[in-house]
């Protein structure tokens, strides 16, 4: 088929309205959702190239803010992920920092703390706080426990002990249950740089 003078410009027309940065943006912002921000922000930049470029070519508007849309959230979710997990990963740097030194965790200040709040909290409970000898707060990959041993003020033993889910922590607070002589309690946990705080409920 001979091809027109028509089909020609046909052609011209259609390459004009091709907006090569549009689409770009668009597979990089469906990619984002995979590799994140190394697809995400270059979903922005194209998109905002290809917004730019459709304001002339009339092609490519839907596909870029679509694009910049997945791109943005790409962006978002990691800062959300990253400001969940700084806090417990601020304790876990600090338990690593004594073990690397060859130190008891227990002589931390940060453990020193967190194992006061603990005994006061006992004492809440009926157990006798000079009595309370606690082990250090030990981070095993999924949870963090702590276990103590004392005497009730009526003078029975007491036998504690308390587990919180890793993943629970990440928003820097969470409620954990306590165990005295298998009596159940609900404490509130907290991380604030590196620091864990205990409060009973």
């Amino acid at each position: 088929m001979a091809h027109t003078l028509m089909d020609t410009f046909e052609d011209s027309d259609a390459d004009v309205r091709h907006n090569g940065a549009a689409t770009a943006s668009l597979v990089l912002g469906l990619l984002s959702i995979l590799l994140s921000v190394l697809a995400g922000v270059p979903a922005v930049l194209a998109g905002v190239v290809g917004l730019a470029r459709a304001r002339s070519r009339g092609a490519g508007a839907v596909k870029s803010v679509v694009g910049i849309v997945f791109g943005l959230a790409s962006v978002a979710v990691l800062v959300i992920v990253v400001n969940l997990v700084m806090p417990l990963w601020s304790t876990v740097q600090t338990v690593r920092d004594y073990q690397a030194q060859g130190l008891p965790l227990s002589e931390a200040p940060e453990a020193q703390e967190a194992l006061a709040q603990a005994k006061a909290a006992l004492a809440q409970w009926g157990v006798e706080p000079s009595s309370v000898t606690c082990g250090s707060p030990s981070p095993d990959g999924t949870s963090i426990s702590l276990d103590c041993s004392g005497t009730m003020l009526a003078g029975e033993p007491a036998a504690v002990t308390g587990s919180c889910p890793v993943m629970s922590l990440l928003g820097g607070e969470a409620t954990c249950e306590a165990r005295v002589n298998g009596e159940p309690h609900q404490v509130r946990v907290t991380l604030v740089d590196g620091v864990p705080g205990i409060e009973p409920l």
